[in-house]
């Protein structure tokens, strides 16, 4: 449903976009009273060699992994939608 949402406002849907991004965190927290950060991909030199990862929030704390915000619910620990 957050694709066609996207879709909908004519922004892109993918799982890298910004709107995924944006929508996943309201989402989440919503519906669990919990906060997550889902940053952009980004990539950075660690031990001498560049590596790509999501980019922390504002106040430091750790992003999902790319993984972890494509598969949004599923890949969350926490999250349980139960019986719908």
């Amino acid at each position: 449903m957050v694709h066609q949402y996207l879709n909908e406002r004519g922004e892109r849907a993918g799982h890298d976009s910004e709107g995924w991004r944006r929508e996943i965190m309201r989402l989440h927290e919503l519906v669990t009273g919990k906060k997550i950060w889902a940053g952009a991909s980004i990539t950075k030199w660690q031990d001498g060699r560049v590596v790509r990862i999501n980019a922390p929030g504002p106040t430091g704390k750790a992003s999902l992994t790319q993984r972890q915000i494509a598969r949004w619910p599923h890949a969350v620990r926490g999250l349980h939608w139960g019986s719908l």
